[in-house]
């Protein structure tokens, strides 16, 4: 994403507008002490936010007003929820309605003079009991995908309520400004899903233009109407891509002027519950007792954990924890529901091989200690990107009992040794060390 430094003036105000309108300009006012849109765009310009340590207190205060003030959650959150039940039902019934359709079609396929196509039969039978039930398939699917469409882009929808909400919650806190709001930017979220429609469109007029030459040329010339049609889709696809562009400006001054906290690419979405996160890597391995030698490479998992939901209570942490499960892929959440801190598991895609992007991220970071999992032979090794110092008392104790290690058997190391850098070395890396430690 860009910054703001990387516009002119001219863009720097415009978006710094954008923002003002989207957060809620009688609120942004209030929050910057002006009144007016060239006020507060010049005042909200001026504001530069830095993360200290009292940003942390700040979060903490944030999701408290924000549980007492919406104890269910947002409007967009409550939405999430209801749209995700809304999936697994539409899903289900999908599933339900094609079997029933499949047999029945199956029992009157076998009837003399009946078509041999199961959904063929079906849709011959007398009444319109038949067709109705072939019919609902698509419309059933069709609403399945459209149900799990609109749920990809809840993220930076929630994001947006949760940002409106701090301006109104800082408004009223003297100096909270100055110090920033505990929130992400939502507007580079909402840019990228501007995107995709601008995409489709672009693709939609080249398929069109394709089409038009490849049809014969007769005496009446070029199909004309087609060029037309191609020329206005392209055109049409520059108003969601200029949208994006206006949006991921409005994300950059934000992010420079209005707020603390910075998304990630994976993750539980970023709030000021979840800013604070502690991870390490579990490399399993396995050594035979004939031929140390050939010691095995079993598994990766990375662990993490949110030690700030402890400040959550238990129908929000169930909530959260609902989310984590149904939104992010490769994800498994490890804690209790109800009980902080939020930890979650996280493997290799099914295509990532045994180490997927590990390699790379945990390059010359640290083997830290060793230990085995409970009710396993397995061994594991514990490795961290950096800080390793901080592993011993600051990293695992933020995971509580939920890390899937055997405490009586870990050993930290007292001189954490240095891992490889470059790209897939975790493998054979592991193959050493099981030889090793054979």
């Amino acid at each position: 994403m860009r910054t703001a430094s990387e516009m002119s003036q001219a863009q720097r105000r415009r978006a710094a507008a954008r923002v003002r309108r989207l957060l809620g300009a009688g609120e942004v006012d209030r929050l910057v002490g002006t009144a007016g849109r060239r006020a507060s765009v010049e005042a909200l310009l001026t504001n530069r936010p830095a993360r200290t340590v009292v940003s942390v207190q700040d979060g903490r205060d944030f999701l408290s007003s924000r549980r007492l003030d919406h104890p269910d959650g947002l409007g967009a959150e409550r939405l999430a929820t209801l749209l995700s039940r809304l999936f697994w039902i539409l899903g289900a019934a999908t599933v339900v309605a094609a079997v029933v359709a499949l047999v029945v079609g199956m029992v009157v396929s076998g009837e003399d003079g009946a078509a041999a196509d199961p959904f063929e039969a079906l849709g011959e039978l007398p009444g319109p009991g038949g067709r109705l039930l072939v019919l609902s398939l698509p419309v059933l699917l069709g609403a399945t995908v459209l149900a799990r469409w609109v749920l990809s882009f809840m993220r930076p929808v929630i994001a947006l309520a949760d940002a409106r909400y701090a301006v109104r919650w800082a408004g009223a806190r003297p100096g909270q400004l100055a110090r920033g709001l505990p929130v992400v930017e939502p507007f580079t979220g909402l840019a990228g899903w501007l995107r995709v429609p601008a995409v489709v469109l672009w693709a939609a007029a080249g398929g069109a233009v394709l089409f038009a030459l490849w049809l014969p040329t007769y005496d009446d010339g070029p199909p004309w109407g087609i060029y037309l049609l191609a020329a206005g889709l392209a055109l049409l696809g520059m108003l969601p891509a200029l949208g994006s562009r206006a949006l991921s400006r409005a994300g950059a001054v934000a992010q420079d002027h209005l707020v603390v906290l910075t998304a990630r690419r994976r993750g539980l979405r970023v709030d000021a519950a979840t800013a604070l996160q502690e991870q390490f890597l579990q490399v399993a391995f396995r050594t035979p007792l004939s031929r140390p030698s050939l010691g095995s490479f079993v598994s990766v998992r990375e662990w993490t954990a949110y030690p700030l939901t402890a400040a959550l209570d238990e129908a929000e942490l169930r909530r959260r924890r609902t989310h984590a499960a149904t939104e992010l892929d490769d994800v498994t959440v490890a804690s209790p529901p109800g009980q902080a801190p939020l930890v979650v598991m996280e493997q290799p895609g099914e295509h990532g091989g045994l180490s997927g992007r590990f390699d790379e991220e945990y390059a010359a970071g640290w083997l830290v200690g060793e230990a085995r999992e409970p009710g396993s032979r397995d061994r594991v090794l514990l490795l961290v990107r950096d800080q390793p110092e901080r592993f011993r008392t600051e990293v695992l104790p933020a995971f509580g009992q939920h890390h899937n290690l055997d405490l009586n058997t870990l050993v930290v190391l007292d001189r954490p040794e240095q891992l490889p850098s470059g790209r897939a070395w975790l493998e054979s890396w592991v193959k050493e060390q099981s030889a090793r430690r054979g």
